[in-house]
């Protein structure tokens, strides 16, 4: 007898009053109903008080089940109800418990030994990125993945639980694929481990405790049909019919089978619509002189943006002889982390910081506007000798010709864009290559708390946050921090949105989320804070010098507002192998008014109940106020109120 008669037998006997097979489908069903609640709620504490509460209901409601073929679907519409109202009478689950749920999973499951370095961080993290980017889903879409990839139940069956059509079932699953899909490789996951990512996951919170259970999620559960697909692709938020949305779809699909290979490609007609570019350039051997007029190597680079062209950066560079001739160093930036490959010595280093540019040179990208990549220019002379040419309708950088080196004569650039997706910066180096871990503790852990502590114009200014220093940190763990400036004034930055407010006034200034973390460190975008700071200033068309600090390792940045009165001035220390801002000193009229001092925990372990995510309560939405972009650094220095009147 199969499992499923067995199961259709207890249902049977249980229905007709026979206690012992009531008890017997109690405990039958228990862990599969536990799986299924934990999967789409993502909390072990919660599944355990709802999976209770949904067998007290079962065993009381058994009865009133006409059809006994039907008890799985009944049994999770109940569950599936019971998780609805949880979350329609209370607020999402605390971050804190999640990452509890996080951390428990990862130490119960993660079985990684008899592993070489670079197998076993590739697999923690995979199991890491999974976990997190299913926790960023909506419960529903993780209980259809659930019902469908692990229960494997009918689409008729799913319809049931989630009390919708066949059609609309499919869809919900298509949906949920192609979020999960997103989220992951938004990440730096390659697109086409979607069932193994949904493998790793079913592992993660298979119910029994010990061993790992064996989960394996088939390609042919994974489907939904064309026409499903089609809908879903057509309808977005549309409420679904069997009229007119699937005759449109028809129509579709009849559309693109007449559109030649090619034609459904991405158009870029500005800026924002650029996902990833590749070019090569040659850097100047700063070793010999500043005015070599030889080249330290062709450098190829790639990018890619997991969100959009403002936003965080994964990258990759490979170093070649100034002829292309030969590989040497190469580099990859991405969600996990920074790694650098020694070409001499044959091994992958991990650091803290992503690539600063020895020149101290701020980094600049193909896709930065005209307009700004000349105040870059202005400021720093980084390519007196390079011709660049920008494409008149997109404004993007489409070539470059450079005549400054005498080993490279008129070495040409072509910049092309939208050619990579993230599966091409994913960690790839052959897994036997020695793998040396060089960071420290913190950014071993991915984020870390941070305290500010300073006085300005002889106010006072006391703050904490918490800074993540990769980008899929920065998903777990997103950035946040507090600032009270004198006795009243406060500043909240989250995720969520900014604002600023008086303890004695009850108005609120709202900013959008990020807003004051402009003019700071934010490692979780790619960039060096050196050059995140110098491009912040650009931005707002302030002029800086950059220079060698007195501490070894450590560099200044002085970033100057020359026009208007007072002469204000901001000078940064910035920690170059850690990637850390250290301190901010505020120069009015040429006297020092303050200063900012930063320090970051090692060990974060009895720190949480000291470190407390501001309420979003006072967020306006939408934002009340523009970005102040760094000048909200600028009226610190002055002992100008922040709050608008």
């Amino acid at each position: 007898m199969s499992q499923d008669d067995e199961l259709l037998t207890l249902v049977e006997s249980a229905r007709q009053g026979d206690a012992d097979s009531l008890n017997l489908l109690a405990e039958r069903i228990q862990a599969r109903l536990y799986a299924y609640i934990n999967r789409a709620t993502l909390d072990r504490d919660l599944a355990q008080d709802l999976t209770q509460e949904v067998l007290i209901i079962m065993l009381r409601s058994l009865q009133d089940l006409d059809k006994p073929d039907r008890f799985l679907p009944w049994l999770y519409r109940i569950a599936q109800r019971k998780i609805l109202e949880h979350y329609r009478s209370k607020h999402r689950k605390s971050e804190q418990a999640k990452s509890e749920f996080l951390r428990h999973t990862m130490t119960r499951r993660a079985k990684e030994a008899d592993q070489d370095a670079a197998q076993h961080l590739m697999k923690k993290d995979l199991a890491k990125q999974t976990m997190t980017a299913m926790r960023s889903l909506q419960e529903q879409h993780r209980a259809v993945l659930s019902l469908r990839c692990f229960d494997q139940l009918p689409y008729t069956d799913i319809a049931a639980v989630m009390d919708c059509t066949e059609v609309k079932a499919r869809v919900l699953f298509y949906r949920a694929k192609q979020a999960l899909r997103k989220r992951l490789v938004g990440q730096g996951v390659d697109r086409y481990l979607l069932l193994t990512c949904l493998g790793v996951f079913g592992e993660l919170t298979a119910p029994a405790e010990g061993a790992i259970a064996s989960v394996a999620v088939t390609a042919s559960s994974a489907k939904v049909g064309l026409l499903a697909a089609t809908v879903a692709v057509l309808t977005s938020r549309w409420v679904l019919s069997t009229g007119s949305a699937v005759i449109v779809a028809l129509g579709l699909v009849m559309a693109m089978n007449r559109l030649g290979p090619g034609a459904g490609e991405p158009i870029i007609r500005d800026r924002s619509d650029v996902k990833s570019m590749h070019y090569t350039m040659q850097l100047r051997d700063a070793e010999l002189d500043p005015f070599s007029s030889l080249s330290k190597g062709a450098y190829e680079q790639w990018f890619y943006f997991p969100e959009d062209v403002d936003g965080p950066v994964f990258r990759r560079m490979q170093r070649w002889t100034p002829q292309k001739t030969r590989r040497q160093c190469a580099w990859l930036q991405n969600g996990q982390g920074n790694y650098y490959y020694a070409s001499d010595k044959s091994t992958v280093t991990i650091n803290n910081c992503p690539i600063a540019w020895s020149s101290l040179n701020v980094s600049t990208l193909p896709t930065d506007p005209p307009e700004f990549a000349a105040f870059l220019e202005d400021v720093q002379h980084a390519y007196d000798g390079v011709t660049f040419t920008y494409d008149p309708n997109t404004e993007l950088l489409s070539g470059a010709l450079d005549t400054r080196f005498a080993d490279a004569m008129d070495f040409q650039t072509e910049y092309r864009y939208n050619t990579l997706d993230s599966g091409f910066f994913a960690y790839d180096w052959d897994a036997g290559i020695p793998v040396i871990d060089a960071r420290d503790e913190m950014h071993q852990r991915g984020w870390t708390f941070f305290q500010v502590k300073g006085r300005v114009q002889d106010r006072a200014i006391v703050g904490q946050g918490r800074i993540p220093f990769t980008y899929n940190a920065h998903l777990e763990h997103p950035a946040w921090m507090t600032l009270t400036i004198g006795d009243t004034l406060t500043i909240a930055d989250t995720n969520e949105g900014t604002w600023i407010g008086h303890s004695n006034d009850a108005k609120v200034a709202s900013y959008a989320p990020r807003a004051f973390f402009c003019g700071l460190m934010r490692p979780w975008m790619g960039l060096h804070t050196l050059d995140l700071v110098r491009r912040d200033a650009a931005w707002n068309r302030r002029w800086f010098k950059t220079e060698k600090a007195q501490a070894e390792g450590h560099v200044c940045v002085s970033v100057q507002d020359d026009q208007d009165q007072p002469r204000t001035e901001l000078v940064y220390t910035i920690d170059m192998e850690h990637d850390l801002l250290r301190r901010i000193r505020f120069i009015v009229n040429g006297k020092e008014v303050g200063q900012l001092e930063f320090n970051y925990l090692d060990k974060v372990d009895d720190a949480n109940d000291a470190y407390v995510i501001p309420t979003t309560s006072a967020v306006l939405h939408p934002p009340s106020q523009a970005a102040p972009g760094m000048y909200w650094l600028f009226h610190l220095a002055h002992g100008i109120s922040l709050f608008p009147k």
